[in-house]
C-alpha cells in the first residue's frame, strides 16, 4: 500500500505530492550518496560509517541516477501512451465530478515538463505562456484553451526536448544544482540538486496519471 502526504491547492484541485514512502529506495540513495559527495554533514556511526562508504557509494551513484531516470522515462512513457489512447471527446471528461478536464491537465502536465527543462538547464521555458492558464488559475476559469490538437502537439515537443537533454547528463552532474537554487542556498542544501528535482517532478507526473485513468470509459 502506498502513503503519499499533499501539500492541495483546493482552488485549482491539483495535488502536488511531497513524500511517497513507495519510492524510498529511490529517494534515499541520492540523499545519501549526495551527502557523500558534499561531506558537510555528519550521520551517526550506526548509520553510515563515512569513511568506509563513500567509496562503495561513489561507485554506486551510476546505478543510483539509473533508477531515478528510469522511474522517470517509464511514468512519462505510460502517460503518453495514456494520452494516445485517450480521444478528444475523453479528454473533455471531468477525472471526477467537479475536478479537473483532461484537457487541463494535459496543459498544466505541458507546463510543468517546460519548467522542468528549465530547472535541469537544458534551455529557456517555450510554453511560459501557459502558466496563466494551466498554473495560475483553475480549470473552468474561462481563460480559453489552446485546442486538444495543439495540446497534444505541445506535450511531444516538450517531452523531446526533456528526453535528449536527460540523456546527455552524466550521472554525477544530476547532483549539481538546478537552475532556482543559488550557489549560496546550495552550499547549505546540496540536496537541492537536479536528480531530487526529477524525482519530485516523477512523482507529481504519476499522480495526475493515476487522476487521467478515470477518463477512459472502458477502464
Amino acid at each position: 500500500m502506498k502513503y503519499m502526504s499533499y501539500i492541495t491547492n483546493k482552488k485549482q484541485n491539483i495535488g502536488i505530492p511531497i513524500c511517497d514512502t513507495s519510492q524510498a529506495p529511490i529517494i534515499i540513495m541520492p540523499v545519501l550518496i549526495t551527502i557523500a559527495y558534499t561531506g558537510i554533514y555528519r550521520l551517526p556511526e550506526d548509520l553510515l560509517n563515512f569513511k568506509s562508504n563513500f567509496k562503495k557509494m561513489e561507485q554506486q551513484l551510476p546505478i543510483a541516477v539509473k533508477v531515478v531516470v528510469d522511474n522517470f522515462t517509464g511514468t512519462l512513457m505510460r502517460t503518453s501512451k495514456l494520452f494516445d489512447s485517450l480521444t478528444d471527446e475523453e479528454l473533455q471528461g471531468e477525472v471526477s465530478p467537479g475536478r479537473n478536464t483532461g484537457v487541463y491537465l494535459l496543459g498544466h502536465l505541458v507546463a510543468a515538463h517546460d519548467h522542468l527543462v528549465s530547472l535541469l538547464g537544458m534551455g529557456e521555458m517555450k510554453y511560459g505562456h501557459f502558466h496563466e492558464a494551466f498554473f495560475k488559475n483553475p480549470d473552468k476559469s474561462g481563460i480559453e484553451f489552446p485546442s486538444i490538437a495543439q495540446l497534444r502537439s505541445d506535450w511531444n515537443k516538450v517531452n523531446e526536448t526533456l528526453t535528449a537533454g536527460i540523456a546527455t547528463l552524466q550521472p554525477e552532474e544530476w547532483l549539481h544544482k538546478h537552475t532556482a537554487v543559488s550557489e549560496e542556498d546550495f552550499a547549505k542544501e546540496p540536496n537541492r540538486n537536479k536528480l531530487n528535482v526529477l524525482m519530485t517532478r516523477t512523482i507529481h507526473l504519476a499522480s495526475h496519471y493515476g487522476q487521467l485513468l478515470f477518463l477512459k470509459k472502458n477502464a
